[in-house]
């Protein structure tokens, strides 16, 4: 009645959210309550009250049956299966699965002790040979008393149950102590069987000790899956079969078929998240399912991200698995979802297939399993813990089918016992995201339509810049969600995405957009009639920049060498132009295009020539401009040579990033080039360089086409001049000056 209630408040709640407020975040998965938890059965499943948490002792017998070879695996083997560290073992499968929360730990691994069937049981095989049925009677009697006799065959060969009497009461449970016997009969399957009686450990000076424990039957070669679906039964009761008429969720469940390869098989793949939250192994998060009033779909659900199966889900994590309920329906029906990835090794390697699982789930009032009579194909009960899967949604064999991807598109599912529509519809995320996480988008009614969060400050931005905006906005496209700015719907700039997940979508300005306000919009559909609330962008116009490198104002060129140009330009949140954004004019006639370019100066005429360099973003122009002067080659008579500096423009500004017992310092390189009408191109001791500080003393030199120096600075700036010379054969020079290089510190 409680729980009715409950659902029925929730429902209120959910119908007031919806048509007041567009759905808000009601349906926002969040960690399992106490209540919920009371409901869906979190953590009931132990063992005689003992939860599945801690250690639980295992001890492995192993037998020599006379009527087969002797066993190819010894103890060794066993212990390092059960026990050992290596990558694949029982007690490092049930911590991953458990996450830390429950495993096994070593009472013993102890044989082989010698065993002979008894004539009576062969006798009886015998005799029903061939009667698959009659066979299977025999030997279940037969397990039963093997059971006994293996108990009492471990007391007989020395083996103390005695620690293992937790409680005290002179009797070993099943909580207390797991007992597996492996068998040398050469075959890969397993059994939990209890015994016909309890067999007696006679103690010097205390109490009989009756040891009252099933034991697990496996096979030499049994693979280590099946060792894991038998010690599952044994950690508590409760933990069905899961086989299904179809192998419903075949290798996406421990508690699945396991027996399905070669002796000694080593697949592994977790538990489903129905029993890790039945055994408290894993809290799942819970979302409520309301139907949406008219005009309303897709305006109630949510978008979250989910870790694999085999990372760490302990607690109350925000990536761990989730339940879907509908508050009408009850909290006895729902759907879990799940993340599975092989990728990410570990113990759930093999499953078949990557991405979201969803498993439907319809238990009793008591948290039981229900069964679906009959099974698909009309044989075998199905318990109602399986997964549906793509493209229909529908049950069907595990081992083949594939889980839900983003190439599913958006879809939705039917209530499997009733097969009346679920009305929500899930839409998954592309693969793979960063850390392996996985996204997952439900909504009722319709896909989920985007909801911007309400009060988020205005931003301004330039062209090309970034924004961010946050909420709930779904999984990355299906080809029809669109990101934009628009001024009132009737204009649309759409913004190129860089970063789209569930909470937060980055996008860039567009270069073309005009300065001016904007509302930044998720559109659900293709023709933009759809969304919920916006973030308001200013986009500032700031026009570019751009400035001549080389060569300086007033450098003089003789006539017979190549002038080299240089430019730099900058557009504000984006970064350089394109080289087809900027150009270069001499005397106002168009030259070339590109940051870098050269012109030979014997074509231009002796004397004064202005040099421009335009840019433009697409909307702004700007331009700056120097003069040159071109000396004309007289014959007989010597013309000085011209030097450039290269590297940087005068002013220039640079920030100290590392220190010595002198202080903060930058080192900087300077590169140039000299040029002269008689001797051509310049290097080596022809260019000179010389760096003074602010009082004029020189602090560094050197010769040739760069030189590289240390430049210290103080708070906050220190200023040097830079020059270099170059001097031809006939001891003519020329020179080329940065007047002002800072090199600034942070204090």
């Amino acid at each position: 009645m409680k729980i009715k209630i409950y659902s029925f408040v929730m429902l209120l709640f959910g119908v007031l959210l919806i048509s007041g407020c567009g759905g808000g975040n009601a349906s926002d998965p969040d960690p399992i309550t106490d209540s919920e938890g009371d409901a869906f059965g979190f953590g009931e499943i132990q063992m005689d009250g003992r939860p599945a948490e801690g250690t639980r002792p295992v001890l492995v017998i192993l037998e020599n049956d006379s009527r087969f070879e002797p066993s190819s695996h010894d103890t060794s083997y066993f212990d390092d299966l059960f026990f050992g560290s290596g990558d694949k073992t029982l007690v490092g499968y049930f911590s991953e699965m458990s996450n830390d929360i429950f495993t096994w730990r070593r009472a013993g691994v102890i044989g082989p002790i010698n065993y002979t069937m008894s004539a009576d049981i062969i006798a009886d095989l015998e005799f029903v040979d061939g009667d698959e049925d009659a066979q299977a009677a025999i030997r279940a009697r037969g397990d039963r008393k093997n059971v006994t006799r293996i108990l009492q065959a471990a007391i007989d060969s020395g083996f103390d149950f005695s620690p293992y009497d937790t409680n005290g009461d002179n009797v070993i449970w099943q909580r207390e102590l797991v007992v597996a016997r492996v068998v040398n009969d050469d075959s890969p399957g397993g059994s939990l069987r209890g015994g016909l009686t309890c067999p007696t450990q006679t103690r010097a000076g205390q109490p009989d000790l009756e040891v009252c424990v099933g034991v697990i039957l496996l096979g030499e070669h049994v693979g280590i899956a099946t060792i894991g679906h038998e010690l599952a039964h044994s950690v508590g009761r409760g933990m069905d079969e899961l086989y299904g008429s179809a192998g419903l969720s075949q290798n996406y469940t421990l508690m699945g078929a396991t027996i399905f390869a070669g002796d000694d098989d080593r697949q592994v793949f977790h538990l489903d998240p129905h029993f890790k939250m039945r055994l408290g192994w894993m809290q799942p998060r819970v979302s409520t399912l309301i139907q949406p009033t008219s005009g309303n779909e897709g305006r109630f659900g949510s978008c979250t991200q989910i870790a694999p199966a085999q990372s760490y889900l302990g607690g109350t994590g925000s990536l761990n698995p989730m339940i879907l309920y509908d508050v009408v329906r009850g909290t006895n029906e729902y759907l879990m979802l799940d993340y599975r990835n092989p990728d990410m090794g570990g113990y759930d390697a093999d499953v078949p297939s990557k991405g979201l699982g969803i498993w439907y789930v319809k238990t009793n009032d008591d948290h039981s399993l229900q069964r679906i009579t009959p099974g698909i194909g009309g044989c075998c009960d199905d318990a109602t813990n399986f997964l549906l899967f793509s493209p229909d949604g529908t049950r069907g064999s595990g081992a083949s089918r594939q889980l839900w991807n983003n190439s599913d598109g958006v879809f939705t599912l039917n209530w499997t016992m009733d097969d009346s529509p679920t009305n929500v519809y899930f839409g998954v995320s592309p693969q793979p995201l960063s850390n392996s996480i996985f996204e997952v988008e439900w909504a009722t009614g319709g896909a989920l339509v985007p909801r911007v969060e309400e009060g988020l400050s205005g931003v301004v931005a330039v062209h090309g810049g970034l924004v961010s905006i946050s909420g709930v906005l779904g999984v990355e496209d299906f080809g029809i969600r669109t990101v934009g700015l628009t001024t009132d719907g009737t204009d649309f700039y759409p913004m190129d995405v860089q970063s789209w997940r569930c909470g937060e979508i980055t996008a860039r300005v567009p270069p073309g957009v005009p300065a001016g306000v904007y509302e930044m919009r998720v559109y659900a559909d293709a023709a933009r009639t759809t969304w919920d609330n916006f973030r308001q962008v200013t986009v500032n116009d700031l026009a570019p920049t751009v400035e001549i490198v080389s060569p300086g104002a007033g450098a003089r060129f003789s006539e017979a060498v190549d002038i080299v140009l240089e430019g730099e330009s900058l557009d504000p949140g984006v970064g350089s132009l394109e080289d087809d954004q900027v150009s270069w004019y001499l005397d106002g006639i168009f030259f070339a295009n590109g940051h870098s370019s050269s012109i030979p100066a014997g074509r231009l005429s002796p004397g004064s020539h202005q040099v421009r360099f335009d840019g433009t973003d697409g909307v702004s122009v700007v331009s700056t401009s120097i003069n040159i002067i071109i000396d004309a080659v007289v014959v007989g008579v010597n013309t000085p040579p011209s030097a450039q500096i290269t590297s940087h423009s005068d002013p220039a500004s640079v920030y100290a990033d590392t220190s010595d017992a002198g202080g903060w310092y930058k080192m900087v390189t300077f590169t140039g080039t000299g040029d002269d009408a008689e001797d051509g191109i310049l290097s080596g001791t022809s260019l000179q360089w010389t760096v003074r500080d602010s009082g004029g003393s020189v602090v560094a030199s050197g010769a040739g086409n760069s030189l590289t120096a240390k430049l210290y600075s103080a708070c906050n700036v220190v200023t040097y001049s830079v020059e270099l010379t170059a001097t031809d054969s006939e001891d003519e020079s020329g020179s080329d000056m940065l007047d002002t290089f800072n090199v600034h510190l942070l204090c």
